[in-house]
């Protein structure tokens, strides 16, 4: 045994601990075929900065899922790894040369994704580091990057089965286009939110007549690409309107008046323009009505030159206000309305969303989603909580098909070739063999057109959606479309731990592409943690200034205080508040484990042997040893319903309240070291997959000096002695710790110094005998000077009295303090405090004070009015008391 150092020092220990986990490849998975196999892959984190809070509750809950399976016996592979993160990554690299005066325009293809990679490397590096330092005990020798060759090769793969399959297709459609990061995003990635807008009214006139329209739109300026004007077929207003033709403001072009039953009679005036190049229930509509389609606005958010001469060129706001100014000008703005609307917004980099006609690449989701649907009704998924289920299979029979192109640099180039027709000015001898146009879909680059033999084939520019690759994510990781012995061996995973919010991002496409590739469910079980939150409920955001670094945390507070702040306390599927106060108070109870194990190491001395089932000779033994056992129980229990934060929290009340504040102080005298021994070995196992790195140091006290020591980590995790389980020791033991609970409590509100012993009267009634049996333990730890205990008997007179587990249990005042001097003392402390009360309560009163100062100030005085309010009180009570 090692001399304990008096305080913990978590950096210090946390530097050891690791460099001792990495010594004997903790996390390291086998993949034997005979042993019992746990798979999880780490969510892969996106290469575009520092991890945050997110990615802390992640690897929190996935390291203690992974070391308790550990413990119980299984061959757990945690595979770790990271996403290239196509957009997200772009965009960061982007605004860094954008700060240098540069552009990816400037630097060419090539050149910028070799920045992108020097980005990449820099950032892997940081990332990796701060997943050691929380502690993860993933197997890093099988590390992951979406984009390494491996995973690129299950990519292309992928792809190239879905074409086969005709399910995977290109088609020009409406598609939600960002202009600022110039590509377009699938449904998902766009973010909708209520804005303040305006709705505009504008006057259609029927050719060659004076009569008109009236049509409201919250965007005027698409209104130059119109092609018709919608009404309800059963919008009485507007029946003989319908087959007319109406002139179109501005353009002067002829479009008709068409019925539809997708038009909302109550919007606006019941009549609506249709411009189906910008607006996706326009593009369905014009599509059935066979309405051209006319695009007004570009790739870079400018208007075209569809829109004339007028506008073109244009950005968006410009020439809205460009188009209302000339309606207003010609007589055909009847109005403009305040009108509150929804608007999509790029996920990534906040742009209001673009709908733009384009050419892209989808895959067709119904029969995917139909073999998905399939697992879910066989059971052979479960959701964690179970209520995520319906709103998984809800998104599944909505989907729509899935756009996989992005016009971007970075990420898995499409393995598509088109044969471009030979330029005029080429060689003749060439030229002779012109393109066909054929579309070629290859795992490598085609030498030539299989069809005509031509070689001028071009590779389309565009990337595939970061979610496909990331997709395939539960099996690329090991090894397919191989057949390799890890695929054998931990395919599919057991579990899927992740946040909520990316279910319909990442999970159900998992599910889906697994089924698809494999015949399978990817995952047996899908956990999905909340969103951590601020104190306030808030999301964490730059903003709002709340966010709070997980590193920084570690580093003034220890990985072990940080990870319980973030487990205790929470439940599947919920969101977390979260403060730097938490973490702070998980730091107490973290240093509470070290004080306390130091003193049993101290109890124990040198040689220490842990017994496996020690014998309990008193009732505390018996005691502690029921409590431990059913603990063990019930932690065994809650983590098969991967109730973590109920696991945690059991194991702390367990650790803080029966052994450290009872246990300990109650064998003081005369410790039982085999039961100190034995219970403090069970403690650290408990314990270890949620505070891996003070346990595991402390378990090294555990190991003979000369013999190859053992770790934690690699212990069996505990399982109940049930025959010693007690329910009614613990009840009599409950009677003793409530006695000597009152007594304190007593004490301190009666301010009886420490020293003092006291006399207490105890009306037992059926635990008469056994606290008369127990009465000299009870006066020795009470500092008693006497304990008379009857069955029953009259209230005794000038006594405080407390009532507590069936107990009547009084403290007559003359043996307890001198009534006349804390009668004076108790008068003065209420003089002082009314005075007190007084000034706060004046403060309060002034509204200029509660209307001009800060929110947090107002709130710090009137927690103050709360506890003198409560001071007084107290005071009130004590005098009433002392007569």
């Amino acid at each position: 045994m090692s001399e304990i150092e008096k305080a913990y020092i978590p950096n210090d220990v946390e530097r050891d601990v690791s460099q001792k986990w990495t010594e004997f490849g903790v996390g390291k998975a086998v993949g034997k075929a005979k042993k019992k196999n746990f798979t999880m892959m780490m969510p892969p984190a996106n290469v575009t900065g520092a991890l945050h809070l997110g990615h802390a509750i992640t690897l929190t809950i996935e390291d203690i899922i992974a070391r308790h399976q550990r413990m119980t016996g299984m061959d757990v592979l945690w595979l770790p790894g990271t996403d290239h993160a196509g957009i997200a990554t772009q965009n960061v690299v982007e605004k860094r040369l954008l700060e240098k005066g540069l552009s990816r325009e400037n630097l060419g293809r090539e050149k910028f994704i070799e920045k992108v990679w020097d980005w990449k490397k820099k950032y892997h590096a940081r990332i990796s580091n701060q997943i050691h330092k929380m502690g993860a005990s993933c197997d890093w020798e099988r590390e992951a990057f979406t984009l390494d060759d491996e995973r690129s090769a299950a990519v292309t793969k992928a792809f190239i089965q879905l074409y086969k399959k005709k399910l995977i297709y290109r088609d020009k459609r409406l598609v939600n286009w960002c202009p600022r990061c110039k590509t377009v995003l699938s449904d998902i990635e766009v973010e909708h939110r209520e804005e303040e807008g305006n709705l505009y009214f504008i006057r259609y006139f029927v050719s060659a007549t004076d009569r008109s329209i009236c049509v409201a739109t919250t965007r005027p300026e698409t209104m130059l690409g119109d092609t018709a004007v919608a009404v309800h077929p059963d919008d009485k207003r507007y029946q003989d309107f319908i087959g007319k033709e109406l002139i179109l403001p501005i353009v002067n072009r002829e479009i008709k008046v068409i019925a539809d039953k997708r038009v909302e009679m109550k919007f606006g005036t019941g009549a609506v323009k249709i411009t189906p190049a910008h607006d996706q229930l326009d593009a369905a509509i014009g599509k059935d009505h066979h309405l051209e389609s006319i695009v007004v606005i570009g790739p870079h958010g400018k208007m075209t030159k569809n829109a004339g001469r007028r506008f073109v060129g244009m950005p968006l706001h410009e020439a809205r206000k460009a188009v209302i100014k000339y309606l207003d000008d010609i007589g055909n703005l009847e109005k403009i309305e305040k009108h509150d609307h929804s608007v999509g917004h790029c996920s990534r980099c906040d742009s209001v969303i673009e709908p733009l006609e384009s050419m892209q690449w989808f895959v067709k989701m119904q029969p995917l989603a139909e073999k998905a649907l399939k697992i879910v009704k066989k059971k052979q998924i479960e959701f964690v909580p179970a209520r995520f289920e319906k709103e998984f299979t809800r998104w599944l029979d909505e989907i729509r098909d899935w756009c996989i192109s992005r016009q971007l640099w970075w990420g898995h180039q499409l393995p598509v070739w088109y044969c471009k027709k030979v330029p005029e000015f080429a060689d003749k001898r060439i030229r002779k063999k012109e393109g066909c146009q054929r579309v070629i879909v290859s795992e490598k680059p085609p030498k030539k057109c299989p069809s005509c033999g031509n070689l001028n084939l071009v590779q389309d520019p565009d990337v595939l959606d970061t979610w496909f690759s990331s997709g395939l994510w539960p099996f690329a990781t090991l090894g397919w479309p191989k057949n390799t012995k890890d695929f054998r061996s931990f395919y599919p995973n057991t579990v899927l731990e992740t946040g909520y919010d990316i279910l319909f991002f990442w999970v159900a496409r998992m599910v889906m592409l697994g089924a698809e590739f494999t015949g399978k469910s990817p995952f047996k079980t899908v956990y999905l943690h909340g969103l951590v939150r601020d104190e306030l409920g808030r999301k964490m955001s730059k903003s709002l200034n709340n966010g709070i670094d997980p590193i920084e945390m570690i580093e003034k507070y220890g990985c072990d205080a940080l990870r319980l702040s973030l487990v205790v306390g929470s439940t599947p599927g919920n969101d977390l508040k979260f403060s730097e106060t938490k973490v702070t108070g998980q730091r107490n109870f973290v240093n509470k484990i070290w004080n306390a194990s130091r003193y049993v190491f101290g109890v124990l001395g040198k040689n220490i042997e842990i017994p496996k089932s020690p014998a309990a000779r008193t009732l505390p033994d018996r005691w502690i040893l029921s409590r431990l056992n059913r603990l063990i129980d019930e932690t065994n229990q809650a983590f098969e319903k991967y109730a973590f934060g109920e696991v945690a929290g059991k194991i702390q009340d367990f650790i803080w309240h029966d052994f450290c504040d009872w246990y300990l102080e109650l064998t003081k005298e005369k410790p039982n070291k085999k039961i100190l021994a034995h219970t403090l070995a069970q403690i650290l196992r408990l314990a270890h997959p949620f505070v891996p790195f003070v346990t595991e140091k402390l378990w090294e006290n555990f190991q003979p000096a000369k013999k190859k020591p053992k770790l934690l980590a690699n212990e069996k995790y505990p399982k109940p002695i049930k025959a010693q389980i007690n329910s009614k020791v613990e009840e009599e033991m409950q009677i003793i710790l409530a006695i000597i609970s009152a007594i304190r409590s007593v004490r301190a509100e009666m301010n009886v110094e420490p020293a003092r012993k006291i006399t207490v009267v105890i009306h037992a009634g059926k635990f008469e005998k056994f606290i008369k049996k127990q009465a000299s333990e009870i006066k020795k730890l009470a500092r008693l000077s006497s304990l008379v205990v009857k069955k029953s008997g009259q209230k005794v007179k000038n006594a405080v009295a407390k009532f507590d587990a069936g107990l009547e249990i009084y403290f007559p005042l003359a043996k307890l303090l001198d009534p006349k001097v804390e009668k004076k003392r108790l008068k003065s402390d209420l003089k002082e405090s009314e005075i007190y009360l007084a000034v706060i309560a004046k403060k309060l009163a002034n509204e200029d004070f509660t209307k001009r100062a800060p929110k947090n100030v107002v709130d710090s005085e009137r927690a103050k009015l709360a506890s003198v309010e409560d001071k007084i009180q107290k005071i009130e009570e004590r005098l009433k008391i002392l007569g």
